[in-house]
């Protein structure tokens, strides 16, 4: 693993050149009815197979796909699970509902709410929309750099390959069973690779629609995916630690490398470098890069959010279950959390999923590796608290979001603090844009560091919309429990920055 093959080498080389600059291309239109409008669904099924990354705008809002669903090979349908309710384009609903989204290019929509941290269902609405559809290439072509079938023989493409690719920050997605998804989480040793997802709501066939619904009495449906064929399932209630089965079986799998990526900072467990430097990782979150962390072992994930304290990165990674082994996740699975910071401190707290249940934390220094994103990201606008531009336009952003664009937040309070997240659920209204932000959990200054951050004890999810006219909306919410933290309304600097 030391060495890279030639076909891995050639394309980290020249993965600036010839994918990292691709566009988000509106690869096909369909109206209400499922016809089309422009673009060809056959290119959108083939890019979904080729482990590209799926964007949908709809009624005036974009959203990042998290599983793509072929069906019978002539139709696309996404989930959208990263939306909390609104009750107005930049306000949100005050009782705190997941508002999840699956939808279809037969312009079918299938929309459910639940209470955010717990079980109740809150409704239900089917109808008919237009639906435009964006797609991203994971790498230079569609093969991927894997394909093994359900024994773990190798079909097409290369292990070591795959491995190197992780080695050196890439990004990975899969495609199995006619359905795409990202690895959000992923684990090597010398014979196999492993990877997580964890965003999946269960899903049926309406017989009388012959649509795509999600199931009654929801479960979160994770799995565990390796190149030795194993897909390992853990089902749980949607806001309950209730199980509703644990399985495992074997699958052909393909997996896709994104080589996007490049290491800018290396360290050891004191934070010593070993390569790079901590200003170039400082420098790359606040121009807009997104950033990927591996600690020893190769285990990699992307950075859910990221906060810059006196200098110093420390970046929260949520998108990770406990495990038995790297092919089976724990049968009472717990949400496996870490902050992880250039000063070498990894800090990991696990919670009971489902409940505000905290099982564990424990702490340690290790040596890490830091690798940003190479896809060009640009500042499209800035504006002080009372939404005054700073820099580029409301217009801007909004042709950002109507082109499917990509889009990250930076919050500075000082120039050398700040705190970068992903912009997700983009909603158009009118010269303005709305945006929330849903992948954080409570964090703090450390106490005995002036570098750290670190989760909160008795922790919440904090759940903000913010608007290109500098207001902001927070709602928190109990980890595992439907119980509102607090409520505030008021404005925030921000730059908009987008991967178009």
């Amino acid at each position: 693993m030391e060495l890279l093959t030639n076909k891995v080498k050639t394309l980290l080389e020249n993965s600036e050149d010839y994918s990292c600059n691709e566009s988000w291309i509106a690869v096909y239109e369909n109206d209400a009815l499922g016809q089309q409008i422009s673009g060809s669904l056959q290119n959108l099924i083939s890019d979904v197979r080729g482990g590209a990354s799926v964007r949908v705008l709809l009624d005036n809002t974009i959203y990042q796909a998290d599983v793509a669903h072929i069906l019978q090979g002539k139709t696309v349908a996404v989930q959208l699970l990263q939306s909390v309710a609104r009750a107005t384009w930049n306000t949100l609903k005050k009782n705190g509902e997941w508002e999840w989204k699956l939808v279809s290019t037969s312009g079918f929509e299938h929309l459910v709410r639940y209470d955010i941290g717990a079980s109740t269902f809150r409704g239900e609405q089917r109808s008919k929309v237009a639906v435009k559809w964006f797609t991203k290439q994971q790498s230079c072509s569609k093969k991927p750099i894997l394909s093994n079938d359900r024994n773990g023989a190798v079909l097409s493409g290369s292990l070591i390959d795959l491995m190197t690719s992780i080695k050196e920050g890439s990004d990975i997605r899969c495609f199995s069973r006619s359905s795409a998804f990202p690895i959000q989480s992923l684990d090597m040793t010398k014979s196999l690779v492993s990877g997580q997802n964890v965003h999946h709501v269960s899903v049926t066939m309406d017989s009388g629609a012959k649509e795509l619904v999600f199931q009654n009495n929801a479960y979160w449906w994770f799995t565990l995916h390796s190149t030795i064929g194993t897909r390992d399932m853990s089902r749980w209630t949607v806001g309950e630690h209730t199980s509703r089965g644990h399985t495992q079986d074997r699958v052909d799998i393909d997996w896709f490398a994104d080589p996007c990526w490049k290491l800018v900072f290396a360290h050891d467990k004191h934070g010593v470098a070993k390569s790079g430097s901590r200003a170039k990782l400082v420098t790359a979150i606040k121009n807009g890069a997104r950033v990927r962390v591996q600690i020893p072992s190769y285990r990699t994930a992307e950075a859910d959010n990221l906060s810059i304290r006196n200098g110093h990165v420390t970046a929260q990674l949520l998108q990770r279950l406990s495990e038995k082994s790297l092919t089976r996740i724990a049968n009472d699975t717990s949400w496996y959390w870490q902050m992880i910071s250039t000063t070498g401190k990894v800090m990991s707290t696990l919670y009971k999923v489902g409940e505000h249940q905290h099982v564990s934390t424990n702490s340690s220094y290790q040596e890490i590796r830091w690798f940003i994103d190479t896809k060009p990201w640009t500042l499209v606008y800035s504006h002080n608290a009372q939404g005054q531009a700073l820099h580029g336009s409301e217009e801007g952003v909004v042709r950002a979001v109507q082109s499917g664009a990509a889009m990250r937040g930076l919050y500075e309070s000082s120039p050398n603090t700040g705190y970068a997240f992903p912009i997700q659920n983009l909603r158009i209204h009118g010269d303005h844009v709305s945006g929330q932000h849903f992948n954080y959990v409570s964090i703090q200054n450390s106490p005995t560091s002036h570098y750290e951050m670190q989760l909160k004890p008795n922790p919440y999810w904090r759940f903000p919309i913010f608007t290109t006219q500098g207001r902001l909306e927070m709602r928190r919410w109990s980890v595992g429990q439907h119980t509102l933290r607090g409520h505030y309304v008021g404005t925030v600097s921000l730059k908009w920055f987008a991967n178009y």
